[in-house]
């Protein structure tokens, strides 16, 4: 620092060096121009905790992470007009190159017979209604679909969701853009709500950047102003902010070099460079303002980067060091946060050292009294009362230590995508919507590797969501297993899991290419997610619920073996199936009422019933015979009256005289080879719609379509011929993974936690490490850590009594605050300084002479510029900037009392000043 004091005392080569600084400046902020943007808040997910990295997984091949939420909200969705808009919406959402398909009301498939046989597909709202007739009816009709109400539309027809599931691959920044011009326009006289990663993600950085463009000149400002009261010095001011300022350019530079994108984190990066970065200008300029007073402005800048330089050099390496703790964290985005903050810091450092001198030299800067006209004198006393105080002192500091330890275990790691973004802002009011109108905005996903064409493993996945829909806060379970009872209802009739592998398979098969499948199952049939949807938003009884969810996929199966119902395993597994899917449908009964109805006789079906349904099979186009409808009335009445297991000559006669011909006539042949199948179906459907009427009666349930139907299917289970009996050698296989958003923010929570732990421990034991080097003694460093240290209890105690939680956001405090808070008290202990002769009262007093305007001033800058963040919208800068604000008046509050409190010595480093007869610090000290 001597020899660079020398170099940079002529003014020739202050000139130089000026210039080159200018010019690095200019090729940085060239490169930096060249910067991308990163909105993707996934890139936040630590990349090899296993609850995080099952999560991308699972929503990779599902494409849940993809999936922009247009959430809409109308006076009467089955208006033609708004039918007409959603489709319209729907088209030009699939038109779009960055979306790969589109889910909406307007195109989601309905299956019913087909008067043809079979099933006929097409979409829900096929025809827009002409009438109010019309109108009624497809409200009815849609209304009664479950698949459809609470996930594509509200039950009230006032709200839809569009689901529009992004390219692989595809810029999401762009996609979001995209989304929005497609759909805007086209619903300017409803509210529209934008949900989803894609929407979310664009919003909070969208938010920051305009937090950063509005609030930067103002902290900038802020910081200026705080400057040029202090030094009375606009050249002086300028000089400092310009060496900050290029270590924000370097940084820049360097990401853009690196192909290292922007993110929300980084945009903050100015405001923090300006107010931590300026603190190196600050301490340069108030001690040669001293000097300049009784030297000449070359000699005072030599003497100030000699005896100042190593000072100021110490101070911003442990700001390094704490900023460069972040590359210990496993998210991505912090660490490359605190590696270009780091960097930028130091380039920061660096320039201030050569830059500040050399623009003082070249213009000449006059003198002053520290950072002002005068040395502030309540420092002074203060810290000679301390020191006179110690005893008394020390037993508050501890004081103030131990409650601030307590408050600190009080606080807890929660993190969720509200961490991200304001109460006010757009994410949330497509949450509030969501939870409003469709049951939440929170899923569990459990994701199940298994035979999905097996119908026991669908059965599984149907008792697994009966169970855990009768959770708490558990509003709706979505699984393949719904839509294949669907299909299986409008081919043969029965709400339910078919029974055999083949018809699975067949109904599979229809399923081919929907989009309504496709978040649900894979192409290969292999793997399949329940998607269980949470009513709450409150992260306790979250969680409890999400232990509640993993305890029950525990008890689940992973091995099943199909037995014929004869056997008493089978027997047992079939009552406990339909024990828990009546519970699902009537979860107001109790278990002995339960039993009670499954164990009752059921009535026997009217005749009526049954002829009806064959005569409708043998006069329909799925009949080898055509018959009339008299000859087919005929042909009913007698089969039913042989009961419901005739034997074959029976039939035969009973089909000859009911069509009045021969027994061998071709057409009773026929319907002989025919007629079993339909009689069975009709018999054992009727027999169910009865046994169905008489539970529901009861279970004194109010009597529904809808209900009537899952208790039919429910007692078709019963009399299904095979069970899948839980066995640990079975050869039937199912792997079950928990994860959703609940699981993820868990993770992420740990994940936060552990950083903490880990960024906070390196940066303690880098600065303790640099301190003890620089004063050249293990106990004097950590003296000049203890303030920090002390500081960080106070603060996240403050955190704990106001019920502050560990966040991403709130977990880079610790670094930014030992990078910053541990300057005041190097500078302190560095100008610590008697005589032997002299109490050491005396060294107090001096160091805060010399240096408590400087600290105060850096203190209050860095202060109002974080402070500054808090006037925006995006809720981690908000909460990192008041509570860094909150920080750094506390670190110098609390250097101010420590060091004068455990400091021994009287003097901390061998080289000073401290007797320069021209120093008026020491002078006036004492007084």
């Amino acid at each position: 620092m001597e020899s660079l004091g020398q170099f940079i005392a002529d003014r020739r080569r202050a000139g130089l060096v000026v210039a080159l600084v200018v010019l690095f400046a200019v090729v940085c902020g060239a490169l930096g121009a060249r910067v991308e943007q990163q909105d993707d808040l996934l890139a936040f997910l630590p990349q090899d905790n296993p609850e995080v990295t099952g999560f991308r997984a699972v929503n990779e091949r599902f494409g849940g992470l993809d999936v922009a939420l247009i959430g809409i909200e109308t006076t009467d969705v089955f208006d033609p007009a708004f039918l007409d808009r959603l489709r319209q919406a729907t088209r030009a959402l699939r038109e779009l190159p960055d979306v790969d398909h589109v889910l909406s009301l307007s195109n989601v498939e309905d299956f019913a017979p087909d008067p043809q046989g079979g099933i006929r597909t097409a979409s829900l709202v096929e025809d827009l209604p002409r009438t109010a007739v019309e109108r009624a009816e497809l409200r009815t009709r849609v209304l009664e679909r479950e698949q459809v109400v609470g996930n594509l539309v509200d039950a009230r027809g006032q709200a839809v969701v569009i689901y529009a599931f992004i390219t692989s691959g595809a810029d999401l920044r762009l996609a979001a853009v995209h989304v929005r011009e497609a759909v805007a326009p086209l619903f300017e006289e409803d509210t529209l709500y934008w949900g989803g990663n894609p929407m979310v993600s664009t919003a909070i950085f969208d938010a920051v950047q305009a937090d950063m463009d509005r609030l930067t000149p103002w902290a900038i400002l802020t910081i200026l102003a705080i400057m040029v009261l202090s030094f009375r010095s606009i050249v002086g001011t300028a000089a400092g902010l310009f060496a900050t300022g290029v270590g924000i350019l370097a940084t820049r530079a360097a990401m853009a070099v690196l192909g290292i994108p922007l993110n929300v984190v980084l945009g903050s990066m100015p405001i923090l460079m300006f107010a931590i970065g300026s603190a190196y200008g600050i301490h340069l300029l108030a001690r040669y303002q001293v000097h300049a007073r009784t030297l000449s402005p070359e000699d005072a800048a030599a003497k100030t980067l000699t005896h100042t330089g190593p000072v100021v050099l110490t101070a911003g390496l442990t700001t390094v060091a704490g900023l460069f703790s972040f590359v210990l964290m496993d998210i991505e985005p912090l660490r490359i946060f605190g590696a270009f903050t780091a960097l930028g810091i130091g380039v920061a450092l660096l320039v201030s050292l050569v830059f500040v001198p050399a623009v003082a030299v070249l213009v000449r800067l006059p003198g002053r009294f520290g950072a002002g006209a005068a040395p502030p004198r309540w420092p002074v006393r203060l810290v000679m009362t301390l020191q006179r105080q110690r005893p008394t002192a020390a037993i508050v500091l501890f004081l103030l230590a131990l409650a601030g330890a307590g408050f600190t275990l009080r606080v807890d790691t929660r993190t969720d995508h509200t961490a991200f973004y304001a109460e006010d802002s757009a994410p949330a009011a497509a949450d509030a919507f969501l939870r409003e109108h469709f049951g939440g905005s929170t899923f569990v996903q459990i994701a199940v590797r298994a035979p999905l064409g097996d119908p026991h493993v669908l059965r599984e996945l149907q008792r697994l969501a009966d169970e855990l829909g009768a959770l708490e806060h558990v509003s709706r379970v979505q699984h393949v297993g719904e839509i294949v009872a669907l299909l299986n209802d409008a081919m043969e009739g029965g709400l339910r899991i078919p029974d055999t592998d083949g018809k699975v398979r067949g109904l599979f098969g229809l399923l081919r290419g929907k989009p309504s499948v496709r978040p649900l199952l894979t192409d290969d049939r292999t793997e399949s997610l329940l998607v269980v949807r949470l009513d709450t938003r409150d992260l306790d009884e979250i969680n409890q619920t999400l232990e509640d969810i993993e305890e029950a996929v525990g008890r689940a199966p992973r091995q099943l073996t199909a037995l014929g119902t004869d056997l008493p395993a089978a027997k047992t597994r079939r009552q406990q199936l339909a024990v828990q899917r009546l519970s699902a449908l009537a979860p107001a009964a109790g278990p002995e009422v339960i039993s009670a109805v499954l164990t009752a006789t059921l009535p026997e079906p009217d005749p009526r019933d049954i002829a009806s349904l064959l005569v409708g099979w043998l006069t329909g186009p799925e009949s080898l015979v055509s018959l009339t409808e008299s000859e087919g009335t005929a042909v009913a009445e007698a089969l039913v009256a042989l009961g419901p297991t005739p034997s074959e000559p029976d039939l035969a006669t009973a089909l000859a005289d009911a069509l009045e011909v021969e027994g061998e006539d071709p057409v009773v042949l026929d319907l002989l080879w025919a007629i079993g199948v339909p009689l069975e179906e009709a018999t054992r459907n009727t027999t169910a719609t009865a046994g169905a009427q008489a539970m529901a009666a009861r279970l004194a349930l109010a009597p529904d379509a809808g209900l009537t139907r899952h208790l039919e299917g429910l007692l078709l289970d019963l009399a299904a011929p095979t069970a899948g009996v839980p066995d640990p050698g079975g050869e039937t296989r199912l792997d079950w993974v928990v994860t959703g958003q609940p699981v993820m923010h868990r993770g992420l929570s740990r994940s936060v936690t552990a950083n903490q732990f880990r960024s906070l421990g390196l940066a303690l034991g880098l600065v303790a490490v640099m301190l003890s080097l620089a004063f050249r003694s293990p106990r004097a460093g950590l003296l000049a850590t203890t303030p920090t240290a002390v500081t960080l209890l106070v603060i996240y105690g403050g955190m704990g009594a106001a019920g502050v939680h560990l966040d991403i956001g709130t977990s880079m405090l610790a670094g930014l605050v030992i990078g910053a808070g541990v300057d005041y008290a190097v500078h302190l202990q560095s100008a610590w300084v008697c005589t032997p002769f002299e109490e050491l009262e005396r060294a107090a007093g001096r160091a805060a002479a010399r240096t408590g305007a400087a600290i105060w001033t850096n203190a209050s800058m860095v202060a109002a510029g974080f402070f500054v963040l808090t006037l925006g919208e995006a809720r981690p800068l908000r909460n990192v900037g008041g509570l860094t604000s909150a920080a750094m008046i506390t670190a110098a509050c609390v250097t101010f009392l420590a060091i004068p409190v455990l400091a021994n010595r009287r003097r901390y480093v061998s080289r000073t000043e401290e007797f320069d007869p021209a120093d008026p610090d020491f002078e006036r000290a004492p007084g």
